[in-house]
Order: structure tokens, then sequence, then C-alpha cells
């Protein structure tokens, strides 16, 4: 199953990579941005965010050029489990949540839904419960590749 979990956004990744500079100052943002561009298919946003950090916390690792590379800050240290991406055939297509968080709601007296899957079935908003226009990913993350492009291309 791929991971639904969402790709940093450029916005995201400045961020990013401001924080990160401000562990290790020796890093500039810029330096640390490019690097979480050219790692962003590496991995999800949060598995991506959480080993540019373990990168940045080793000194052993002189450059933001680690980022993309194998080694231990991709791997999840013993005795922690790395969260699961909830497949979205798993959702409640009336509350939005997996089935143990559904039945916990669904147990309470004023909420009155049952579970729906959504199957073959079309897509809910979640927020209004109307069902909602599909979503064509495909090009919401070519367009997201074209904004990280171009403000990996921008200067700071």
């Amino acid at each position: 199953m791929r991971s639904s979990w969402p790709a940093l956004t450029p916005d995201q990744a400045k961020e990013l990579a401001r924080f990160i500079n401000s562990l290790r100052r020796d890093w500039d943002v810029p330096g640390v941005f490019s690097q979480l561009g050219r790692a962003r298919d590496r991995a999800p946003g949060p598995e991506l965010a959480i080993a540019a950090i373990r990168a940045a916390m080793s000194a052993h690792n002189r450059t933001p050029a680690v980022i993309g590379m194998d080694g231990e800050h991709w791997r999840t240290p013993a005795g922690t489990s790395r969260p699961r991406a909830v497949d979205p055939a798993e959702l409640c297509r009336v509350c939005g949540h997996p089935e143990p968080r559904c039945r916990e709601l669904r147990e309470r007296p004023s909420d009155g839904h049952r579970r729906e899957l959504p199957g073959d079935g079309a897509p809910v908003d979640a927020s209004t419960g109307e069902l909602a226009a599909p979503v064509d990913h495909s090009a919401h993350r070519a367009q997201l590749r074209e904004l990280m492009d171009a403000a990996l291309a921008m200067p700071d």
C-alpha cells in the first residue's frame, strides 16, 4: 500500500529548513531547503522532516547533503513503531475516521451514524456530509512538484 501521508509543501520545507538552521548554524537555509527538495520523493513529508532533523542532530554529518542519502537518520529507532498510513478505504464516509475511532463515535448517543466505507461509492466530504467531486491526485502532485521546483529556483 502506498503511503497516504502528504509530501512537504514548499512553505513547510522552507520553515523546516529554517528550523534545522536553528539547530545547525553551519547548515544554511538555502542548502537545507535544496536538499529537502531533492529528497522529497524518498519519503512522505513527516518521515522526511524527522529524517532531516535526525541528520542535523548528528555531529558526524557535515553538510545537509546527507539528508537524502542512506543513513541512520532514516531508520526508526528500536522499540518505536512507525506510524501506519491509513488506507482511504478504511475510513468511514460519514465521520472520516478509521474503524476504531468510528466505532467509538458511533457508541456515543449523540452521534447517530452507521459506518459507511467508501468502497466503490462516491466520495463524501467529511466536513459537510455531501458528495464530493473526485480529486485528481496526480494533477495535484504535479502542481506541488512545480511549486517546489519554482521555490528551489528562487533565491532566499
